[in-house]
């Protein structure tokens, strides 16, 4: 295994044989990420470039698949105040990472890409502002005692 490398923006290098196309499937997803109380939330609709799939009818086969193993994650859009019709489903991204791990397991062919896959949606997850906002504002009312630990 190759140790992190840094390019020369100090951005961290990851290797992957992700094409170009996968790469910005990741790129506008970031866009329909979900934010919600300080947690971010995919559709289920949303998932067929991180899931590796051709289209999203083989991204919804994979969710139906495991949805018994990954059932407390996902989350109906009602409780995040969506009332569309055509949003199925919407899954916190730790779901994902799992979901990602069982595809590695099952099908090791492809086990790097999805691993891949798992890092760049923890990048989009973790760097996505409106989380950095809520997280930053967050820690300065605990700080200053302006509310609970708890949500």
């Amino acid at each position: 295994m190759s140790r992190l490398q840094l390019n020369s923006f100090n951005e961290v290098v990851i290797p992957t044989s992700l094409s170009d196309r996968q790469i910005s499937k990741f790129n506008t997803m970031q866009d329909s990420l979900v934010i919600r109380n300080g947690m971010a939330y995919l559709s289920t609709n949303d998932l067929y470039g991180v899931l590796l799939t051709r289209g999203r009818d083989d991204a919804r086969l994979i969710v139906k698949r495991y949805k018994d193993d990954l059932r407390i994650y996902f989350v109906k859009p009602d409780r995040l105040g969506i009332y569309d019709r055509d949003e199925p489903e919407y899954i916190l991204p730790v779901g994902i990472y799992i979901l990602l791990e069982f595809l590695a397991r099952d099908r090791p062919q492809r086990a790097h890409e999805y691993r891949a896959s798992h890092a760049f949606l923890a990048c989009i997850v973790a760097g996505h502002p409106q989380l950095a906002i809520y997280t930053s504002i967050r820690g300065q009312m605990l700080s200053w005692g302006f509310c609970r630990g708890d949500s």
